[in-house]
Formats: structure tokens, C-alpha cells, sequence
């Protein structure tokens, strides 16, 4: 029996400034030639850097990649506003105190680990069944509205210019840098609020892997555009089919007896050609089909 692989790759493009995802996302179908585009993670429209685009049946990888995500960001200090950037309607200002690098590194440190984070009311988070910024377009703001815990790895100062400050972050998926502008600005009594950001990376792409959306057409004179399917995959275990009954059951979607160690967590299921067949997970000496797909891996 013959099997036709199918499209599955990821393009990292640099997003610029004043244009949205879902732009960016009708601008490759476009280019590309492709309808079947997504993207593995919003960025607000003012916010250049790395959009990591799913193209045919990567795009129900998105999940499983790797969520943590790097960012470099402008901070001013001495304003409020409703979005916790410069976009958003002003507040409130301040005087901005006499600050030192100690003082801002000791401070950026402090939101170092795991914790609640609230979101901004101009974000996309859903509360009671509507986005938290349909909310504030009615001019409704739930003070009460619920946090999300996030992960910050890594931060650190990068300059000081009152009332500027830069620094480069690292944190989980989910993780509003806005909030954390926003939350700066409490602890220094001041306000403030997210001036400029760049996503330096994302789901293992940084900004050297990314391609402009002005040459994205050139990538359709290659036979196997973009990155292999499996590049950003390699955090998941894997273990390889050896017979063809097996791919067969496997394509019919059946559970697969595997007496050797089954590892935890999703699976990368290959096909003795080296086709990625799939994600599987492990149940009870046997490997129970999670997510067919028959697409070359490289």
C-alpha cells in the first residue's frame, strides 16, 4: 500500500510593526500560495519579531511545541494606561523617582520563578464567555478577573535612560509583558507602561531563522519551503514503526502492542521510511494513536 506524504513545515518570519497575526497569516497564503496557514502564537500589533507560521498539517503540531518564548522590551516609566502600553488611553503620570541599575536589577529579579499573573484588559483573554478587550470596549473593567500562572526564567537589565528602561526576558507561553511593564511601574510607585517590544524567540526560532514577508514568494521555488517539520519537535520522545502491518494499523488507528520501554508524554511515531507518522501516547504496554499524520520529517 502506498501512502502520499503530505505538506508539513514551519516558517519563522519577522513580523513588523502596525500589522496583526492574522495579517501576516493572509499575507503568506497569499505569497505561498497556500491556504492552510496558522501561527503558533499572537503578537499584538505594535510588537515586532518572531511569528513562527504552520503551513498544511503543522498546524496541529502547534501544541506540542516547546511555549517558552524570549523578548526584548522598552519600558517608560511614569505612565499608566488602560492597555499597560503606549497604545491604550493615558491614566495617569508621574514623577519618575531616582532610580539606580541596582534598584531596576533588583526589581526585574524580583518576578523571577513561577507565579499568577493578571492579564490586561486589553488582551484576548476570554472571562464569562467574552475576549477581556470586548469587555473594555464596553467600558466594563472586572477588577476580579481571573490570573494565569507563567514562568519568567530569565531577565535582565539591558539599559537605563530615565524614564526608558530595556531589558531582555524569558518566560512561558501566556506571558503578558505588559502586565509585567504594568507591575514594574507599581513597585516603583511611578506607573508605567510597555513602550516597544521585539519576540526574539519563539517555540526554538530566533531572529536569524526568520525570513521578511517581502521574499516569502521565493520561498515557493524550492521543492520543501521552510524548516522541517520535526526541527522544533525534538523535546518529545520517539520511537520508529518496523513493519508495514504496523503503519496500517497505525493509519487505521489502532493501538499498537510495543514491549519495549514506552516513554511518557507524547510520542513521535515514524514510519520505517523515516515519515513522521504521527503522535502517540502510552498506555498500558501499548502505544494508542493521538494524532495521525503521514508527513516527511525533514
Amino acid at each position: 500500500m502506498i501512502f502520499k506524504p503530505q505538506l508539513a513545515r514551519w516558517i519563522p518570519v519577522h513580523k513588523p510593526a502596525g500589522m496583526s497575526s492574522h495579517d501576516v497569516v493572509a499575507i503568506a497564503r497569499r505569497q505561498l500560495w497556500h491556504k492552510k496557514i496558522g501561527h503558533s502564537g499572537t503578537l499584538d500589533p505594535a510588537v515586532t519579531g518572531v511569528l513562527v507560521l504552520a503551513l498544511g498539517k503543522a498546524t496541529r503540531l502547534i501544541q506540542y511545541l516547546k511555549g517558552e518564548k524570549a523578548y526584548r522590551a522598552r519600558v517608560r516609566l511614569g505612565i499608566s494606561t488602560s492597555s499597560y502600553d503606549l497604545t491604550g488611553e493615558i491614566l495617569d503620570e508621574q514623577a519618575v523617582p531616582a532610580l539606580s541599575e541596582a534598584d531596576l536589577k533588583q526589581a526585574l529579579a524580583s518576578h523571577l520563578g513561577t507565579r499568577i499573573q493578571i492579564p490586561p484588559m486589553v488582551s484576548a483573554r476570554s472571562v464569562q464567555g467574552k475576549r477581556l478587550y470586548q469587555w473594555a470596549r464596553e467600558g466594563v473593567e472586572l477588577p476580579d478577573r481571573p490570573g494565569r500562572e507563567i514562568t519568567i526564567s530569565q531577565i535582565e537589565l539591558i539599559s537605563w535612560e530615565s524614564p526608558d528602561l530595556c531589558f531582555e526576558v524569558r518566560c512561558s507561553a501566556g506571558t503578558y509583558i505588559r502586565s509585567l511593564a504594568h507591575d514594574l511601574g507599581q513597585q516603583f510607585g511611578c506607573g508605567a507602561a510597555l513602550a516597544q517590544m521585539q519576540r526574539t524567540q519563539a517555540n526554538q526560532f530566533d531572529l536569524a531563522d526568520c525570513a521578511d514577508l517581502d521574499s516569502l514568494r521565493l520561498l515557493t521555488e524550492e521543492p520543501n519551503p521552510g524548516v522541517a517539520v520535526d526541527y522544533p519537535l525534538q523535546h518529545l520522545a520517539q520511537i520508529q514503526l518496523t513493519e508495514t502491518q504496523q503503519v496500517l494499523d497505525w493509519v487505521h488507528g489502532k493501538r499498537l502492542d510495543w514491549a519495549e520501554g514506552i516513554p511518557t508524554g507524547p510520542i513521535r511515531v515514524y514510519t520505517p521510511e523515516g515519515l513522521l507518522a504521527g503522535l502517540a501516547e502510552a498506555e498500558e504496554g501499548q502505544i494508542k494513536p493521538k494524532l495521525g499524520m503521514l508527513v516527511p520529517a525533514n
